[in-house]
């Protein structure tokens, strides 16, 4: 029932901009990760996004053609990343911070700076 109902919002909002899950946020369990494939597979007219640290529940999201899986990256979870991204061909998303060495990154991949770092822009 609520993935209708939530499929059924995201259809009749989201049709041109897409549809970002979370803003602050992330795949919390392995029941959530199946609710959202559910609402993306009853919505497939509409673009979908969403970034991960939860790389073991991303796996459930691996071959729907309507959602860009990104793995959220930086040091401490970059070889774990790298991994899914191997197994899965998601797109790995690197944060930056000061004093990092950025790594051989696969062609695909996006940098981005640490939030502290945009302030001080």
């Amino acid at each position: 029932v609520a993935t209708e109902a939530f499929a059924s919002w995201i259809s009749s909002h989201c049709k041109e901009g897409g549809f970002r899950w979370h803003v602050s946020g992330d795949i919390f369990s392995i029941e959530y990760a199946w609710f959202i494939r559910g609402v993306v597979n009853k919505t497939t007219e509409v673009r979908h996004w969403i970034y991960t640290r939860s790389f073991p529940f991303s796996e459930i999201l691996h071959g729907l053609s309507n959602i860009a899986v990104n793995l959220s990256a930086d040091r401490d979870n970059f070889n774990d990343a790298l991994a899914c991204r191997d197994k899965f061909g998601f797109r790995i998303c690197f944060m930056v911070t000061e004093g990092d060495t950025i790594p051989e990154l696969p062609e695909g991949s996006v940098i981005f700076p640490s939030t502290a770092e945009l302030a001080t822009v």
